[in-house]
Parts: structure tokens; C-alpha cells; sequence
């Protein structure tokens, strides 16, 4: 009976594997920050969409975030998500500034300057495990919004970019079925 159990759970863990890695999603956003110097608390590069990223049933878990920099800052970040547009201010080199209303709609992952590697002229940070659950909640199904996510980029330092510089923020999630 034992040996029985044991090819079950054999057999059956690939499959299980496979199913989950047919619901991740992976969308990178890019842009080319401002060269004036950003302060802490600063959006970097306004509004970030994340198109479909949800899937078919609109709903997951954000379960990673990484950000690239080709100049390798050494800054933490902070993104803030939600799947509807931002109502408050999310504009590049200016505070976020999120509406009192959708304070409690956001999602955060923190990014510090330990979870960074920076290589000789840019530099990767990123956080995994994160579990943050998302859906989108867009009543009308043929919003081009459905199942997007949006998000901003806070910085938590004072970077101060070159020109031709270029930020990405790449989001995985698991879609939900």
C-alpha cells in the first residue's frame, strides 16, 4: 500500500506542476525616467499597465515583482497596484498621492536596496513569494481595463538618471481558474 501511495504522489506531482505553470503570467513595463533628480516618495514613470495579465477569470496572485535599471541606482522602491485606474496623483518625479478612497484598494510590494544585484553598469531587485491577491473587479466586461492591473513606482531614495536610462517593472502572477 505504501509503495502504492508513493507512485501516486510520483506520477502526480509533474502534473500538478504543469498546471500551475500554465496560470503564471509574466508583463514587463517599461519607460525612460526623467534625468532630474527624483525625491523620496516620487513616482518613477507615472501610471504602469499591465495588460491581461489576469486572464480569463481575473483574478491571482501578484507572486513576484522585479524591477531592471540600466544605470543601477541602488534605490528601493515601493509599488503600489490595483486593477482599476489611479484617482489620485501618479505622475513621474511627482509624490504619490493616492486618493483617500482607494488607500485601502492598494497593493504593496516592498523592493529594498538588499534584495538588489547589481552587476557593472545596471543592477536587478526583486521580491518573490509575495502572495498578494488581485482580481479585477471592473463591472463591465468589455472594459478594455478588465483584467489589466495598474501600478506605480515609488522610489524610496533619490536616484538621478542619465539620459537614455531605462526602468522595467516586471510583474508575475498567478492566474486563478
Amino acid at each position: 500500500m505504501e509503495k502504492l501511495i508513493a507512485v501516486i504522489l510520483l506520477v502526480a506531482s509533474p502534473a500538478v506542476a504543469q498546471i500551475r505553470a500554465e496560470n503564471v503570467n509574466r508583463v514587463v513595463a517599461s519607460c525612460t525616467p526623467d534625468t532630474a533628480i527624483y525625491a523620496s516618495g516620487d513616482s518613477v514613470c507615472g501610471v504602469m499597465t499591465f495588460p491581461s495579465i489576469l486572464g480569463s477569470q481575473m483574478k491571482g496572485f501578484i507572486i513576484e515583482a522585479q524591477v531592471s535599471d540600466t544605470q543601477s541606482q541602488n534605490v528601493a522602491y515601493d509599488v503600489k497596484c490595483k486593477s482599476r485606474p489611479f484617482l489620485g496623483t501618479v505622475t513621474d518625479q511627482l509624490a504619490f498621492d493616492p486618493t483617500d478612497a482607494e488607500l485601502p484598494l492598494l497593493l504593496g510590494v516592498s523592493i529594498l536596496t538588499s534584495d538588489q544585484y547589481t552587476y557593472s553598469d545596471n543592477a536587478e531587485e526583486s521580491v518573490s513569494g509575495t502572495k498578494n491577491y488581485i482580481y479585477s473587479d471592473t463591472p463591465n466586461a468589455t472594459s478594455p481595463t478588465r483584467g489589466n492591473i495598474v501600478c506605480a513606482l515609488i522610489t524610496r531614495g533619490t536616484p538621478d538618471w542619465d539620459a537614455s536610462q531605462t526602468i522595467a517593472l516586471t510583474l508575475t502572477v498567478e492566474t486563478l481558474q
